[in-house]
């Protein structure tokens, strides 16, 4: 999608006299929808494109309306090509004009249509800050028609500039994305420790820095915060409407629980803590009605297998495990999801043992197992997945041996790597799950292999024969580059 607005606009544009007349030819109809296409973006919420500043899609309705002056009347009577509201770095109080210029542009362009609007802080600075307050009031004269806000910020000087813009009605309003980045050469979300947050996030509560946000928020669907603590004591007004919340932070706290207690709508939450939550009154429990699906990494798994009870979610059907600890240690919370549960994905998980898969075994109406960024395939797991229930002499199954998710319709491992002589268990789970014996009792399982290395070319072919599909594999005798292939190829090419 990008790519078509970062070339195929180019090219018009350096070839506008060559192709003048064919652009005047093409219907208004058939432009606007070509338009649309080269201004789109990701609408996934959970998609990470989301938060990054697209600057080719930001630039794409401004190329259209050069091409000539049928596509510039097209392009600026169309109000929907204007919706994206970009600004790629804030980091000099002199660009500010320039800045300037763009949004006013954009926004007069939009109309009445919805806006999404992105921006980045590259430092957390006061003078910066107050540079740009045109820019911010401009916005804010056009924040009822805001359908999206992702913000991402140095500190609490720029978090409390963007709260700001949020005490007002934003009736339109349905993503929320703030976090705060590491302002350093890397833009990768820093880790700080509880001192550091307490001195860089300390609000007086005598101040008026407490004033709720989100109050006039009636559209608002999904939220996410990232390490922005402070938050929750000001979200008194959190819509029932919400579906999606994303929740990165240093550690739990009591407000968070009940900003999301009893949350009507709630359909899918990712939680992470970084440090150790603070303890809980034994008899508290949020009540999530609705909760479809639980992303847990970082402390948060050691979190509920010591409160197993605390969320009480009678309708999660799927959990991502994002974390390092022992999944056995999780057991007492598996048991209480383990009736309705139907989907586990499992990512960068400690060595599996025997306990784990027997913590893993409670999850019988398991119908999709994902393995996927470095995660750790182990021969106990593949065991118990190819074991299969002895036949007595009528033909019907046996209670001999307990098949592992025998309701298991999705089997996918990517990314990952495996354990000493799991790869030829691997296969075994291939014959015995992707294509079961009649009379066995197990679904047909459908098998997705992808980015997984150490295979032979044998392997590799019987895996693809069995399933019908072909797959992402490489293996052993495929060359690869290393570091001494780089260094002759260097050498090859000084001598050209």
């Amino acid at each position: 999608m990008s790519q078509l607005t970062s070339s195929n606009t180019e090219k018009i544009q350096l070839n506008t006299n060559r192709h003048s007349n064919l652009a005047e030819l093409l219907l208004p109809e058939l432009l606007v929808e070509v338009f649309g296409y080269c201004v789109s973006g990701p609408e996934d919420f959970h998609d990470s494109a989301i938060i990054r500043v697209n600057e080719q899609r930001a630039r794409a309705p401004f190329r259209i309306a050069a091409v000539c002056a049928t596509w510039r009347a097209t392009a600026i009577a169309h109000s929907k090509l204007w919706h994206y509201v970009a600004i790629p770095c804030i980091d000099k109080p002199s660009h500010c004009q320039h800045h300037l210029e763009y949004i006013e542009t954009v926004l007069k362009r939009s109309r009445d249509a919805s806006i999404d609007v992105i921006f980045h802080f590259l430092k957390d600075d006061i003078q910066l800050i107050q540079g740009h307050e045109p820019l911010f009031q401009a916005l804010s004269l056009h924040r009822w028609k805001w359908r999206r806000l992702c913000a991402v910020m140095g500190g609490p000087k720029s978090v409390e500039r963007v709260l700001n813009l949020l005490t007002e009605p934003t009736p339109r309003l349905r993503t929320l994305d703030l976090s705060r980045q590491n302002t350093a050469e890397s833009w990768t979300y820093r880790t700080l420790n509880i001192a550091e947050w307490d001195q860089w996030f300390h609000m007086p509560q005598s101040s008026g820095n407490l004033k709720p946000v989100l109050v006039y928020a009636p559209a608002l669907l999904h939220v996410a915060l990232v390490n922005i603590p402070t938050i929750w004591r000001r979200l008194t007004a959190l819509r029932p409407t919400l579906i999606s919340l994303d929740a990165l932070q240093e550690a739990y706290s009591p407000e968070m629980w009940d900003v999301l207690d009893g949350q009507p709508q709630m359909e899918w939450i990712h939680l992470s803590a970084r440090d150790d939550p603070p303890p809980i009154p034994t008899d508290r429990a949020v009540i999530l009605p609705t909760l479809a699906t639980l992303w847990l990494n970082e402390r948060s798994p050691q979190f509920f297998a010591e409160n197993p009870a605390f969320l009480r979610t009678p309708a999660l059907k799927e959990i991502v495990l994002q974390i390092a600890t022992r999944i056995a240690s999780m057991r007492p919370y598996l048991t209480t999801v383990a009736p309705h549960l139907r989907a586990l994905d499992i990512r960068r998980v400690a060595r599996m043992q025997d306990e784990d898969v027997n913590a893993l075994a409670l999850l019988v109406n398991l119908q999709s197992l994902v393995f996927g960024s470095d995660a750790l395939i182990t021969q106990c797991l593949l065991l118990r997945m190819c074991a299969i229930p002895e036949q007595s002499r009528d033909d019907t199954p046996s209670d001999a041996v307990q098949i592992l998710w025998p309701k298991l319709e999705r089997f996918e491992i990517w990314y990952s790597s495996f354990e000493e002589h799991a790869r030829h268990l691997l296969l075994d789970v291939v014959r015995v799950r992707g294509r079961p014996a009649p009379r066995s009792g197990l679904h047909p399982v459908s098998i997705d292999l992808q980015e997984l290395s150490g295979f032979t070319r044998d392997q590799k072919t019987e895996l693809e024969q069995i399933t019908g599909r072909t797959y992402n594999i490489e293996t052993e005798d495929e060359h690869t580059w290393g570091a001494g292939d780089i260094v002759i190829a260097e050498a090859a090419a000084q001598r050209l």
